[in-house]
């Protein structure tokens, strides 16, 4: 495998903020998922993601399989703790950086579930938002739980979406009606099961603004919202055809994002000083949405 990560410094490239790759939303062999933490691990590592949170449904063996076999392997992406728990009736949330496994949710407890996980340092996120209950009950609940400082953000890209009918028009509403009013961080994950056209592993991603290496500076990120969700897939509603990859966000971290892109889009045009072999790799990369990559290796 190519290890393109090992000899690059990044000792000081801190100091002004990293942005690095994150799929948070990943089902293994522990809930119903089709790969073990393992193959995880690997394929993310092949496809040049920096983090995983394999999020089973109210279960943590996944993640703790996958920190475990990705400890001292600077080769593999870092993992995260998380799982995906449900209120039912599709009202599904991603708890990162979780604890114990969780379960018996209902629109009874939960706001002292997610109360307590934020206790412990969590981070939720409302998952595939557009499956939420369109009863009244559900959407004053999660007013309530967005009044209290529950919710962290909305996973509004999921490679799920790529087969809803008018999916531009979703997220815009999603958009205008919670995330902006309510300044919430707008996150991005695979909810991979299994291997299938448009449905792999970082289709939906997260970009997170890091100050700090490692565990610690993923989840300092990820409770402070500097976040950006991207999007890349084969399978594209016709109205997103045009788009190599799509990213969304709130500032300034959308706006520095798409900074970082557009200057990497002019190198692009200098690539003739490479070899055939460098110029196809960094065209690659560029397309697939690995922009702090392509930058550390410009």
């Amino acid at each position: 495998m190519l290890n393109l990560r090992t000899g690059i410094n990044f000792k000081k490239s801190y100091q002004n903020g990293r942005w690095i790759t994150a799929d948070l939303h990943i089902h293994s062999i522990y809930s119903d998922g089709g790969f073990t933490p393992g193959q995880i691990l690997k394929y993310a590592a092949h496809h040049f993601l920096d983090v995983v949170a394999i999020a089973d449904h109210s279960a943590t063996e996944g993640g703790l399989e996958a920190k475990s076999l990705g400890k001292g392997k600077p080769e593999l992406p870092l993992a995260i703790m998380a799982q995906e728990v449900s209120a039912g009736d599709r009202f599904h949330f991603l708890l990162l950086n979780c604890g114990e496994p969780q379960s018996d949710f209902n629109r009874d407890n939960l706001g002292d579930r997610l109360a307590e996980h934020r206790r412990q340092g969590g981070v939720t996120v409302l998952a595939h938002p557009w499956t939420m209950p369109k009863a009244k009950w559900a959407r004053s609940c999660l007013r309530d739980l967005i009044a209290a400082d529950l919710i962290d953000g909305f996973e509004l890209f999921n490679s799920a979406s790529l087969n809803i009918p008018d999916i531009s028009e979703v997220w815009r509403r999603l958009w205008e009606e919670w995330i902006a009013p309510y300044k919430l961080g707008v996150f991005g994950g695979s909810d991979f099961h299994h291997l299938r056209k448009g449905r792999y592993i970082g289709t939906g991603r997260t970009y997170l603004k890091v100050f700090a290496p490692g565990e610690a500076g993923i989840i300092d990120a990820l409770r402070a919202r500097r976040c950006v969700a991207g999007l890349f897939g084969h399978q594209r509603p016709a109205e997103l055809q045009s788009d190599a990859g799509l990213i969304w966000g709130r500032e300034p971290w959308l706006s520095e994002l798409q900074w970082l892109r557009d200057s990497l889009q002019q190198k692009m045009t200098e690539l003739n000083r490479f070899a055939p072999a460098y110029r196809k790799l960094f065209v690659n990369l560029f397309e697939a949405g690995h922009y702090q990559l392509l930058a550390d290796l410009f």
